[in-house]
């Protein structure tokens, strides 16, 4: 694997414009109903998408961990290619259930910051989001579920730091040990991404 200093420096010629939500992350790829999510679960997926004239791939995964009925912490490990230059990216962040807000959706907030490091400089981004899904879902069953999210997003890398507003959504298939998410981000450009969700307990 290529070391990150080539990443970093593509990257840098891009972080003064729009960018894909949670650089370096999965889809959020889930409901707001914290309180009903698994204590642990962990996550394989991949993202695809432009850069602004470069091809944007990102194969991850994130472990989730349920510290109180409404709180969730996660952490994202993946490799990151951007153009013709890749690299290991990692990050961590958090969802929150708020109560009370929507009378028939759910509704979560959340925090993360992910970064590609490198020898001599790195790429953070942080984004905060707001999650709203529905308590009915939709299909033959009723059982296909459905998330939106509207947030957020810092990048800085190279000396440069952009602020931007992305929106985004997905839907969510059960499965017997787990489900299955796609979802699409907006922030200019457009990102795809999808990934399964197994069920630790």
């Amino acid at each position: 694997m290529r070391k990150l200093a080539l990443l970093l420096s593509c990257i840098g010629l891009f972080v003064t414009l729009p960018a894909h939500a949670e650089l370096f992350g999965l889809m959020n790829g889930r409901s707001a109903d914290i309180t009903n999510a698994p204590g642990r679960s962990i996550e394989a997926g991949a993202a695809f998408g432009d850069f602004f004239d470069a091809d944007y791939t990102h194969f991850g995964i994130r472990y989730n961990y349920k510290t109180r009925p409404q709180l969730m912490f996660f952490g994202n490990l993946g490799l990151t290619e951007i153009g013709s230059e890749d690299g290991l990216s990692f990050g961590i962040g958090a969802f929150y259930q708020l109560h009370g807000i929507l009378s028939n959706q759910d509704v979560a907030v959340k925090g993360v910051i992910n970064r590609a490091d490198g020898d001599s400089d790195d790429v953070t981004g942080i984004s905060v989001e707001g999650l709203v899904s529905g308590r009915q879902g939709f299909g033959a069953n009723g059982n296909i579920g459905w998330y939106g999210n509207i947030g957020l997003h810092r990048f800085s890398g190279g000396g440069e730091s952009e602020t931007e507003i992305g929106i985004g959504g997905g839907v969510i298939f059960p499965a017997s040990n787990g489900e299955f998410f796609a979802g699409i981000d907006l922030i200019e450009d457009i990102i795809f991404g999808g990934g399964y969700r197994y069920y630790l307990q």
